[in-house]
């Protein structure tokens, strides 16, 4: 990662759905809209830091893979910049804006992988299990684009299509960077955003996954997209999530007894939450360097506010399970 110059505007409302940033223009469903496949606005935090982040990695003409892409965010980001895209997600919602967005920004819309060229995007409804068992490109992409639901998820109720992350926010995770190192091909990179769950504040467990993940035939370097501070405790943003039920204001009484049980359970031994973006470089041998932590200079850091913000209205719009 290195340090990045000063970036166009950048004007993203996910209350609107709506995010226009460094000459990209999309459209999301709004945050707040209560449909089980909502297709996941846009978040500074997240996406926009992700894209500007992976800025020297993308090249003309690199196979890229962008998984769970959703409202195509990375995908079109990457095909403006010459590269050749297949975008993957489940929802057939997401993959109708991803192509809404992919024409709105000029990029020509592809129906199969055969017929990508340079600044082309292909959007195929598929699991990141199947692409990583069947696709002809196995091992072959030159980047791989990561960024899955990291929502800690109560079984109580069952939270839009993009939220759903299981109790500790990592099960997504741990599938999809598994399937990133085996589809990579050696010198290509895996960039990603991952909400780590620590019992160290010190330590991030997603890098360690990583790590495992590769089997240590990797060079990883981050940096956490909160600075100040770079970690929350996981009952705080627990009780901003599910504060309705914690307080007694919404649900039944069973219902909020295991919300109780659920944050007590999850984030009542003093784990902490921390937002971080990677780059994985794939190597052909293991390698002992530890991972680098890195500070772009020029990248804006957003506050835990907005985050809390994101989970409380995945938890208000939930369904019961």
């Amino acid at each position: 990662m290195k340090e990045l110059r000063v970036w166009r505007h950048c004007d993203v409302n996910p209350a609107l759905g709506r995010a226009s940033f460094d000459g990209i223009e999309l459209r999301t469903d709004r945050m707040t809209d209560p449909r089980w496949d909502r297709v996941l606005p846009i978040f500074e935090d997240e996406q926009v830091m992700l894209t500007r982040l992976m800025s020297d990695r993308v090249q003309p003409g690199l196979l890229v893979l962008d998984v769970g892409t959703g409202s195509g965010v990375l995908a079109v980001w990457a095909a403006m910049h010459r590269c050749q895209v297949v975008g993957i997600d489940v929802s057939r919602r997401a993959l109708q804006f991803a192509r809404e967005n992919a024409r709105r920004n000029r990029l020509p819309v592809v129906t199969s992988p055969a017929q990508l060229k340079p600044g082309s995007v292909c959007f195929l409804r598929r699991s990141a299990e199947v692409i990583g068992r069947s696709e002809k490109n196995h091992s072959a992409f030159d980047l791989v684009l990561l960024n899955p639901p990291f929502n800690p998820t109560c079984r109580v109720f069952r939270p839009a299509l993009h939220a759903e992350a299981g109790p500790i926010a990592q099960a997504p995770f741990d599938r999809q960077i598994r399937i990133a190192a085996r589809m990579l091909r050696t010198g290509g990179y895996c960039v990603g955003v991952q909400m780590s769950y620590d019992a160290d504040e010190s330590h991030v467990r997603a890098i360690d996954q990583i790590r495992k993940a590769f089997r240590g035939h990797c060079r990883i370097t981050y940096t956490y997209a909160h600075a100040a501070p770079r970690t929350v405790g996981v009952l705080e943003l627990l009780q901003h999530e599910y504060g309705e039920w914690l307080s007694g204001d919404r649900g039944t009484l069973g219902q909020q007894k295991a919300v109780q049980r659920y944050a007590d359970r999850i984030g009542g031994h003093g784990e902490q939450f921390s937002l971080v973006h990677y780059q994985v470089c794939k190597t052909e041998h293991a390698l002992s360097e530890p991972p680098r932590l890195l500070q772009p200079a020029a990248t804006k850091r957003m506050r835990w506010d907005k985050r809390f913000w994101c989970h409380w209205c995945i938890a208000h719009y939930s369904r019961p399970g």
